[in-house]
């Protein structure tokens, strides 16, 4: 009777081994294709935002919605650039829903310019950023948990939006930012418009393995493109931008043109 040779143990670990490497090695590729994949479909939610605004300027004599973002006024964080409601979390109904609003990039979606609510939020975007944190019991836009002591009457998106113009100004951090602007004629095609929702300079929207964080950015031309954090200084980053309103303009001012 012949003897049926089976594998040795030497063997056993090596094809073991091979494995293992495959998977190294295949891993990391399959997630850099698909973190490259929400990259683009973030880019492409910004130029629907700068077409959008073509169509709301041309419906409101040349004027298009002023960033809710205010650093005249006491109090303005950078992090209400990407609100776009407020809601009634004790509504019983989608008609008590609403209690304030539309801002930012909100309008578009108020005036049925950009139908779809998924939209506004980047597939990138971690917890409280996402399109599923806002539809409840109620759809789009309101919390999925408001028993949740981090629930908020905030419904936020996750793009900023701050349009700027050509005037600019002397900020007390020293650094220059341009000033804002609410007409489509007055935007400087240089300057940023909107871009994914700024993080800290480690954890960029768009992130690779040993590779810079980074963020997709409408320009005012709309041109949009991809920019690493390295392109900007790390102090502008720190501790948030959304927090810290002369931080902000002046990380808007640097990644402009």
């Amino acid at each position: 009777m012949k003897k049926i040779k089976g594998f040795t143990l030497v063997e056993l670990l090596v094809v073991i081994l091979v494995i293992a490497l495959l998977i190294a090695i295949l891993v990391p590729l399959l997630q850099a294709s698909r973190e490259k994949a929400r990259r683009v479909a973030c880019a492409s939610a910004l130029r629907q935002f700068g077409l959008g605004l073509i169509v709301y300027a041309s419906n409101y004599d040349d004027r298009i919605p002023r960033s809710f973002f205010d650093p005249t006024i006491i109090g303005s964080l950078p992090a209400y650039s990407y609100q776009v409601y407020w809601v009634n979390l004790d509504a019983t109904s989608e008609s008590e829903k609403i209690s304030a609003g539309p801002w930012n990039l909100g309008h578009l979606f108020h005036e049925r310019i950009i139908k779809d609510p998924k939209i506004f939020y980047c597939p990138s975007a971690g917890k409280g950023a996402r399109y599923e944190d806002y539809v409840g019991k109620f759809k789009w836009p309101f919390p999925r948990d408001t028993t949740s002591p981090n629930s908020s009457e905030r419904i936020r998106v996750g793009y900023n939006y701050y349009p700027q113009g050509t005037s600019r100004e002397k900020l007390e951090n020293n650094c220059y930012a341009y000033k804002s602007v609410n007409t489509l004629t007055s935007i400087n095609g240089r300057s940023t418009i909107s871009m994914d929702r700024l993080g800290s300079w480690n954890y960029g929207m768009h992130r690779q393995m040993g590779k810079s964080s980074g963020i997709n950015i409408l320009y005012g031309d709309g041109r949009v493109e991809f920019r690493v954090n390295k392109d900007t200084e790390e102090a502008l980053w720190s501790p948030n931008p959304y927090n810290d309103a002369d931080n902000f303009r002046a990380l808007l001012y640097t990644l402009s043109h």
